[in-house]
């Protein structure tokens, strides 16, 4: 029930990533399907082994590496990597109340959705975007 929430919540938001970049473990592959359906013709998926359970460090690296040809950028993996990443690149403008809510979790099937302008992926860094929502599957069901 959780993917199929967030799916048809990821829907609804029409977020359209240029790449996504995927953990090659199972689960990671299933929340990608769950959502694939909304990606836009032409998206780029990369499944790779390296992002399974992949430190934010190594996430960093890999995002620097996304061609500048991409505007957005989606990765499906794992924690704590993940959370780490999140909080690694929120810049001090993100909404505090958001920024807590990600400290405390970022449970699986979990959207968080940072923004911002950098010159290329190769110029990402600590606090370049600003985290603007976090959707956790228990946020759909308090609705």
């Amino acid at each position: 029930m959780c993917a199929a929430a967030m799916a048809a919540e990821f829907s609804s938001l029409d977020i359209r990533p240029d790449q996504v970049l995927c953990s090659a473990a199972a689960r990671a592959r299933e929340t990608l399907d769950a959502v694939r359906s909304a990606f836009p013709t032409g998206t780029s998926v990369a499944i790779e082994e390296r992002l399974y359970m992949a430190s934010a460090e190594n996430l960093m690296r890999r995002l620097r590496a996304v061609p500048d040809a991409a505007a957005s950028v989606m990765v499906i993996g794992h924690n704590p990597g993940l959370q780490e990443l999140a909080l690694l690149l929120s810049s001090d403008g993100s909404d505090a109340d958001t920024k807590r809510r990600l400290i405390a979790d970022l449970p699986p099937a979990a959207l968080a959705i940072l923004t911002g302008k950098i010159a290329g992926w190769d110029a990402l860094s600590r606090g370049t975007l600003r985290l603007d929502r976090l959707i956790r599957p228990k946020d759909l069901q308090q609705r």
